[in-house]
């Protein structure tokens, strides 16, 4: 049965073939659209991470691994798979994020924000003030973070055109 987000299969079956031979058939699905499942495709949750290994840790339980055969490959296989998945979840790291893209003083003033957006008794003028800190601090460091990496990329492209001049 094949579905996705946005449609909902109801039944398929295979019709028998008519005159196309003996190996082609014909498909018939009813098909129904459901709006709730198209509201549901729009506001997904954020997917989970993949799993990060550690190339080195694994490498070295592996080599350190005493790799000796047993008489029944079925028996064999199983410790094989289960071995590998206790070493597999061994050399699992978490992925790193940037955080260098905001400066923890934007963070705090974030915070700040939030907190004071959701008291009812703060003064309007408070909020605007502190609102737009928080904006002027978070539109410097994303220029300044934007500015790192165009830096980056752009010696990336360069160091090979220099090692090639100075050659």
């Amino acid at each position: 049965m094949l579905t996705n987000r946005k449609w909902c299969l109801l039944h398929t079956s295979v019709a028998p073939s008519i005159c196309a031979g003996p190996d082609l058939h014909l498909l018939r699905a009813k098909i129904r659209f459901s709006r709730t499942l198209e509201k549901k495709s729009c506001h997904r949750s954020r997917r989970n991470c993949q799993a990060v290994y550690c190339e080195d840790i694994f490498n070295e339980i592996l080599s350190n691994h005493d790799w000796q055969m047993k008489e029944d490959p079925t028996e064999e296989y199983k410790r094989l798979i289960k071995e590998l998945k206790s070493y597999a979840e061994s050399a699992l790291t978490t992925p790193t994020r940037s955080t260098d893209r905001i400066s923890t003083t934007t963070k705090a003033l974030l915070e700040n924000w939030r907190k004071l957006r959701h008291n009812s008794n703060a003064i309007h003028l408070v909020r605007l003030i502190i609102e737009f800190g928080y904006i002027k601090a978070l539109q410097k460091d994303l220029k300044r973070y934007r500015h790192k990496k165009l830096l980056e990329a752009a010696q990336k492209d360069l160091l090979p055109v220099v090692l090639l001049i100075v050659e």
